[in-house]
């Protein structure tokens, strides 16, 4: 199984969310793990099953994820499983708005299937550091999302 987490991260928190979520996929079969500008946003079609992350920012994902997933053509990902995740403050979502919520609806633009709902990540400043224990919940919520993804 090719497992590709494409991330964006501002201050370091969600690549280290990303990393933690590549060391579980590693142990699925060949597990990459890349920021938008170090890949080609056609090589997402290569993978058997995709994570896509990003911080919130101003209620949204980050510029440069929102570049990286508009430039692939709509239904190109047709049927790739898929899951969304972010990093934000641990605040009603109301209140900080969700990159995972942007992140999961250009996914089905893009024709995947997302196996799991849109899955936020907290941190303790607009800055960070990661909440105690997130890099542990990611192993875990990663570890879910590749059984689900090998059962379907």
């Amino acid at each position: 199984m090719r497992i590709l987490v494409v991330y964006d991260s501002a201050f370091g928190n969600t690549g280290r969310i990303a990393r933690a979520i590549g060391e579980v996929a590693g142990g699925f079969g060949e597990a990459s793990v890349s920021n938008p500008q170090a890949i080609e946003p056609l090589a997402c079609q290569s993978a058997d099953v995709l994570f896509v992350g990003a911080p919130t920012q101003l209620h949204r994902m980050s510029e440069p994820m929102r570049a990286f997933l508009k430039a692939l053509p709509r239904g190109v990902l047709g049927g790739v499983p898929a899951a969304a995740f972010d990093t934000r403050l641990l605040r009603s979502r109301w209140l900080t708005g969700s990159a995972a919520s942007g992140v999961a609806r250009e996914l089905r633009r893009l024709g995947c299937r997302l196996v799991v709902p849109p899955e936020s990540f907290f941190v303790l400043g607009r800055e960070g550091p990661l909440e105690p224990g997130e890099e542990e919940r990611a192993h875990r919520w990663a570890q879910a999302v590749l059984e689900h993804a090998r059962r379907a």
